[in-house]
């Protein structure tokens, strides 16, 4: 008898298929958010030690200086930022109320206009009424 060719399943092709993609698409994503992936497995998996992880996160004297350097940059900037914001709140305002008080001068400029066009209106009634038409 002849020897059957042994076949593979799809259960078997997908499990394959998990074991190379799998790897790939972790690497991919953390490359993406900008972490290192084979370090994300190795603490994963627990042969990393904790001193590399303290230095890599910043647990020397030194970077508790620099970060408290970059948190007093960062604070003076928001400062900054705040009275700037603080002072263009202040200009608009004052623009804000100049265009009210020329809103409101308006209005009465029309308001005037209105009384004149009735008056002038009356006048044109009595001068037609006195013609006859």
């Amino acid at each position: 008898m002849t020897a059957r060719k042994p076949k593979m399943t799809g259960f078997a092709r997908f499990l394959l298929f998990l074991l190379i993609a799998g790897p790939l698409i972790f690497f991919g994503v953390s490359y993406y958010k900008g972490e290192d992936g084979v370090q994300t497995l190795k603490e994963f998996v627990g042969l990393t030690s904790q001193a590399p992880k303290a230095e890599r996160n910043g647990g020397s004297q030194e970077s508790g200086a620099t970060s408290e350097v970059l948190v007093n940059t960062k604070v003076k900037q928001l400062s900054d930022e705040l009275a700037d914001t603080k002072k263009r709140l202040e200009e608009a305002l004052l623009a804000n109320e100049k265009l009210r008080e020329q809103v409101e001068k308006s209005e009465e400029q029309m308001k005037k206009k209105d009384e004149e066009v009735a008056a002038i209106q009356a006048q044109l009634d009595k001068i037609k009424s006195a013609i006859g038409q």
